[in-house]
């Protein structure tokens, strides 16, 4: 600003000196071009500098730019493989996840078979044990049937249980006669102390026949008693009995089939079972 200032100031001293020397008119003039020349040339040499400065300062950028981009890609590239690695092991996995689960398939339904086949076995088993255990009790009786007959000698035609022996009559009487004759033979009518007694007897007692026991409820009616004056402390009566059905009523015991008890009326002709301790 100052030169060009500068510059105008000499232009107009030259404009002066030319109106008044006209002989002065050409020095001016060469030194007005030689400034604007010089001017010229030093807005050149700046714009010059201004070129090169701005052309390093980009070509420093693009080194640098050049410098991060190849960082850049690098780190990409690592990127990329760490990627490519990760979904090999996904498909790695995957595949290992897919086998796995077929091989727990298998597992679980070889498991579900082995159950089902073990649980038809533990049944046939628990069959087998229960039948077993049938032939068992079946062996213990008839090892207890025959002890009682080996440690029980009973006369002919008498059978042991429990060291006890039965006579079952093959003809019929009334339920005094009977009780009578079990008294001849130094016995007496039978009378039941246990299931398991009941139960033998019940083995020998034909469908068609009934056998007087020794039960009876001639001293007071309902209150049933053996004849050795105990009360009953168990009973196996027949649906519906005792029920002293007619006029002469049923005051005395006897066992059908099934081992099942009924009244009857006393005068009645049937079987009897006597007893003897032995």
């Amino acid at each position: 600003m100052e030169q060009l200032g500068y510059n105008k100031q000499e232009n107009s001293a030259c404009m002066e000196l030319e109106m008044k020397e006209p002989s002065r008119k050409r020095g001016c003039h060469f030194f007005y071009s030689a400034q604007r020349n010089t001017t010229e040339i030093l807005c050149a040499l700046l714009l010059i500098c201004f070129v090169i400065f701005t052309a390093v300062i980009i070509a420093n950028q693009g080194k640098r730019m050049s410098k991060e981009l190849k960082t850049i890609n690098s780190q990409l590239l690592h990127v990329s493989k760490e990627v490519d690695n990760t979904k090999l092991k996904l498909r790695e996995i995957q595949a290992d996840s897919k086998k796995d689960l077929q091989n727990y398939t298998d597992i679980k339904s070889l498991t579900h078979s082995m159950f089902r086949e073990l649980t038809e076995e533990l049944t046939e088993v628990k069959r087998a044990c229960n039948g077993f255990q049938n032939i068992l009790s079946s062996i213990q009786k008839e090892i207890r049937n025959l002890s009682d007959a080996i440690c029980t000698r009973c006369p002919q035609g008498w059978l042991p249980f429990q060291k006890t022996c039965y006579y079952f009559s093959n003809s019929t009487k009334s339920w005094t006669n009977a009780k009578e004759f079990c008294i001849d033979q130094g016995s007496h009518l039978v009378i039941v102390n246990t299931e398991h007694e009941n139960s033998f007897l019940s083995n020998y007692i034909l469908d068609s026949r009934a056998y007087w026991l020794g039960l009876t409820d001639t001293e007071k009616e309902g209150d049933w008693r053996w004849l050795d004056g105990t009360s009953l402390s168990l009973r196996f009566w027949n649906t519906g009995e005792p029920n002293n059905v007619g006029q002469q009523g049923e005051d005395c015991g006897s066992m059908i089939s099934q081992g099942k008890w009924n009244d009857a009326v006393c005068s009645v002709a049937h079987y009897w079972i006597c007893e003897q301790k032995r």
